[in-house]
Formats: structure tokens, C-alpha cells, sequence
């Protein structure tokens, strides 16, 4: 994982900004202080982990449920209205030119006892559910699962309790798995496979599945010059979201 960048203070976020752009392009989680203390922290965007709030982003009226601070806001407005609304548990996309590039959180906790024995029971029902599983795979459940114990509930990956959701996890991490080590063909029809499986599921859980399933196909079909299909995915993922 690369350094994180920072912390820098509040007051200087606006002198920085060029360089806060710079750290989250290229993977660096960015740290804000206020008086010495960090309280706030913005994450590289990532369709594995934002890709509800990228796909949200995206419809026509995103200002009306998603909170943004832009490069302009930065340097211009007032980001501490944002840093703010981190610490109270209200997550911000920071972008510039319309391109998101960042999720503000408040920072992280330290996960608590509960959250470890939840997180020793999913993966002890991974390895039932899946004897054959690769030691990669294992290893990316693991991070997601300690993801989820850090992050906001807005961005909180799906729960995995009971076979279904176990099964939703299984999938979804295989596809990342997949998409690390560039086996696009084998992802895509994991992909394909949440979709099949779970369209059908009125769940919130697995509606937001689906849908996040589809807009990270679009992107592997974007890289592939399949702009039509990608287009398609999409709109059916803004729908799908549209519709909880």
C-alpha cells in the first residue's frame, strides 16, 4: 500500500490542493488534521469499494443525495463544511472536471472484538462453502472484511451472514480476485453470475450487488472498446439504483 499523504491541516487544504489531487491519482490515501489531529481521511476512489457512490455520482440529480467537494470547493469555498460532515459520519466525494478521485471519511477506528470474531466467522464459512478456494482469495476476503470494519455505513460492503450472503461475498471477491491478476474473461463471467443469480432478489443487499456488479463490467467493457455495452450496463445499474 502506498505512504499515506499528509496529514495536512484544515487551513491548508486549499495551498495543497494541487498535491492532494496528485497523492489520490496515484493511489495515496490523503490525512486532514485540525490542531494536530487527524479528522478526516480521503481514499483513493475505487469501483471495488465506492461503486454504489460512483454509480450514484452519475444520476442526473446527484447533488440532491450525494455530498461533493470539488477542486473549486478547495480552493475557493469552504472544505472544512466537508471535513465537518466526515466527522459527523457523512461521507464526500472529492472530484475535479466532474471526475471523481476521492471518498472523505472520518478516520478509521480501531475494529472492535465483535468485528473480528464477525469477520473470523465469514471467513470460516467461506472455507466451508468453498473448499477449493486459492490462498489470493482468501486473502482478498480478508481485506475486504477489514474494510468493512473501518469505513462508513454508507460505503459498507454487503453483510455475510447466511449461505446467500456468503455466496454474494464469494462471488464478488473472486471477481476482484480475478480482475488483480488481469483474468478479464474469467471476471466478467463471475460478474455476469451475480447478476444472474441475484437480479431477481427484491433485497436491498443483493439489488446493490447487482448493480455494483454491472458498473464494474462496464469498466472492464470500457477498457475493452465496448462503449455501447458499457453505456447499457450502466443505465441499467442507475435504474436498478434508482428503483431502492
Amino acid at each position: 500500500m502506498s505512504d499515506d499523504f499528509g496529514p495536512i491541516p484544515i487551513s491548508r487544504l486549499k495551498q495543497e490542493s494541487p498535491g492532494i489531487f496528485d497523492a489520490l491519482d496515484a493511489g495515496r490515501r490523503v490525512l486532514v488534521s485540525r490542531s494536530g489531529r487527524v479528522v478526516a481521511a480521503i481514499e483513493p476512489a475505487s469501483v471495488e469499494r465506492h461503486a454504489l457512490s460512483l454509480a450514484t455520482f452519475a444520476l442526473p440529480h446527484a447533488a440532491e443525495v450525494v455530498h461533493e467537494l470539488s477542486a473549486t470547493s478547495i480552493g475557493q469555498g469552504s472544505p472544512s463544511r466537508a471535513v465537518h460532515a466526515a466527522e459527523a459520519g457523512q461521507p464526500s466525494l472529492v472530484t475535479r472536471n466532474n471526475k471523481v478521485f476521492g471518498v472523505m471519511t472520518a478516520p478509521a477506528a480501531p475494529p472492535t472484538l465483535e468485528s473480528v470474531e464477525a469477520s473470523e466467522r465469514v471467513l470460516a464459512d467461506f472455507e466451508r462453502a468453498h473448499p477449493d478456494a486459492t490462498p489470493a482469495e482468501f486473502a482478498a476476503l480478508a481485506a475486504h472484511l477489514d474494510y468493512s470494519s473501518q469505513t462508513s455505513i454508507a460505503e459498507l460492503p454487503l453483510a455475510s451472514t447466511g449461505s446467500k450472503k456468503v455466496l454474494l461475498d464469494a462471488l464478488l471477491t473472486r471477481a476482484s480476485t480475478l480482475i488483480s491478476i488481469h483474468s478479464r474473461a474469467n471476471a466478467e463471467e463471475t460478474l455476469h453470475e451475480v447478476i444472474r443469480r441475484f437480479d431477481d432478489d427484491p433485497s436491498e443487499e443483493s439489488q446493490q450487488a447487482v448493480a455494483r456488479s454491472m458498473v464494474t463490467l462496464a469498466r472492464l467493457y470500457v477498457d475493452e472498446d465496448r462503449t455501447a455495452d458499457a453505456l447499457e450496463l450502466l443505465d441499467r445499474a442507475v435504474a436498478r439504483l434508482e428503483g431502492i
